[in-house]
């Protein structure tokens, strides 16, 4: 799976440009070997930190002290096959400089892999209850992982919430799809509303948001976004539940249930956005 923390969701996300699994685009402004060594050297700083934060994390979660030693032992088991990966693709080339590259590509990417799998795990544990075997990552993820393979999916920022009032919660998450225009790396923003179905495979609805100062229905005037959930219904049963949109100072948009599919609408009053349910 491929992975970006590119939009930071709290209910509220901002922006940032910490990409996982992705260094190959992370670095791809190096023009020399040392450049790229460099670069590469930042990246596995960075997915170091971010692995310890996250194994620290479920340290603390686990009070059983043979909880705590299983995934003691369970992480020394990786680091002897990440050095033995490594080991591996150093010996793939003969050339010096190219072996420091190979040695500083693996540990980024095996990093960054490591750091995904357990943030899935610190999340579903401690704010879904779910408990899950290690290195498994949920059916919906996979079906938009294998569906969608140009995004980039920032995995370890998602939240659910019941969008078409069936009391069944969907999967929302974000992530970007990269682009070259003009010459120059540009971006779309995606949001992906999933039905996590219990049995079969799961279904899910992408939105697909250019980036531009034209007020199109499928155009966002800022990658800086914030999501917003509102579960409710009117008197009669209908479903109002919706999921916001808001990027910069532009109109909101919202995606809604139409009673068949979930659809993108631009709101009409304040009251269509009115009592948001946050996280």
């Amino acid at each position: 799976m491929r992975i970006l923390s590119f939009l930071l969701l709290s209910f509220l996300i901002a922006s940032s440009v910490t990409m996982a699994q992705g260094h190959n685009i992370y670095c791809n402004m190096a023009d020399s070997t040392a450049a790229t060594q460099n670069c590469l050297k930042k990246h596995v700083d960075a997915a170091q930190k971010r692995l310890n934060k996250v194994y620290e994390a479920l340290d603390r979660h686990f009070e059983e002290s043979d909880k705590k030693q299983q995934l003691k032992e369970l992480q020394q088991t990786w680091l002897q096959y990440r050095d033995a990966e490594c080991a591996w693709e150093i010996e793939q080339t003969d050339t010096k400089s190219l072996k420091r590259i190979n040695e500083l590509s693996c540990l980024a990417r095996l990093t960054d892999d490591r750091a995904d799998i357990l943030g899935v795990v610190v999340m579903d544990e401690e704010a879904m209850g779910i408990v899950r075997e290690y290195g498994s990552f949920p059916r919906w993820m996979n079906v938009l992982a294998k569906d969608n393979p140009a995004v980039y999916w920032n995995y370890g920022k998602r939240f659910a919430r019941d969008l078409n009032c069936d009391d069944e919660s969907e999967q929302i998450m974000t992530g970007i799809i990269a682009k070259e225009q003009d010459g120059l790396l540009t971006q779309d923003i995606v949001v992906a509303v999933a039905e996590n179905s219990a049995i079969g495979r799961p279904k899910a609805k992408i939105f697909r948001f250019d980036i531009n100062k034209e007020e199109a229905p499928e155009s966002l005037c800022s990658a800086s976004i914030t999501l917003n959930a509102a579960h409710k219904k009117s008197d009669d049963g209908t479903c109002l539940s919706s999921l916001s949109v808001k990027h910069g100072a532009c109109a909101l948009k919202l995606i809604q249930w139409d009673g068949k599919a979930f659809i993108l609408i631009e709101p009409e009053t304040e009251e269509d956005t009115d009592t948001p349910n946050k996280k």
